[in-house]
């Protein structure tokens, strides 16, 4: 309810068939670091950054003095009891206010320069925990993959063998005990494939939020396909 932007009162519980659920065609297992640049969080980091930066300038120019230079300046002071007087007294204010203000105008560059240097720090550290998201969710995609396919010939050798087991005991050449021994082989393959694929999806839900997006638009099933008695039920468990 919360990441569709409700409360949580407003949840409504669905059922989900899980075999129903779809992977995409191809889960890379590498991928190039500039597509994680479309996280929001880098984004906003690097927005951080560039604002830093600019204070900085921004801090620098306040330091430089400002006044208003005019054409009449040259014609203010014509005699020597004139020179303090008029214009060139008020630009001379002018000029040495930013002067009286330096310690304090360098202090709040020397401010600007350490909120760049925190934003900058922030920065890195962003793209890091990226990576490492990134690069944990396909080593967890890597390696669930080769678990899916091992559960997947374990799932449909435990099968043959059960239905084995069955038809034996049911020509009277097999015993019960081998039967139900075999047949709990079978539910636990079972279980352990369908834990599997559920593991799956749920690290390729977390490579989306680790790249804060898609890597590829094309979505299809990506789990093999399971032993007829894992998607229904085994007639002869009955």
């Amino acid at each position: 309810a919360v990441y569709l932007g409700r409360t949580p009162d407003a949840a409504t519980a669905s059922d989900i068939v899980l075999l129903d659920l779809k992977l995409p065609l191809q889960i890379p297992v590498s991928l190039p670091s500039e597509i994680v640049r479309q996280r929001p969080d880098l984004r906003a980091a690097e927005a951080g950054l560039h604002e830093a930066a600019a204070k900085i300038g921004v801090a620098t120019a306040n330091q430089f003095p400002q006044i208003a230079l005019t054409a009449s300046l040259g014609t203010q002071a014509t005699t020597l009891s004139d020179l303090f007087k008029g214009n060139v007294w008020a630009i001379g204010g002018s000029i040495t206010q930013p002067l009286f203000r330096a310690g304090e105008l360098s202090a709040l560059k020397k401010a600007a320069i350490a909120d760049y240097d925190k934003a900058e720090a922030d920065y890195r550290l962003t793209v890091l925990n990226a990576f490492k998201n990134v690069s944990d969710s396909l080593t967890a995609l890597q390696s669930n993959a080769s678990a899916l396919a091992a559960y997947d010939d374990v799932a449909r050798a435990s099968e043959i063998s059960y239905n084995n087991a069955t038809r034996l005991y049911e020509l009277g050449s097999g015993t019960l005990t081998e039967k139900v021994r075999l047949h709990a082989a079978y539910t636990t393959a079972k279980v352990g494939y369908a834990t599997t694929v559920a593991t799956r999806l749920r690290d390729t839900a977390a490579l989306y939020m680790a790249l804060g997006g898609n890597w590829d638009t094309e979505v299809k099933a990506d789990i093999p396909s399971p032993p007829p008695a894992i998607a229904g039920n085994v007639a002869a468990a009955n």
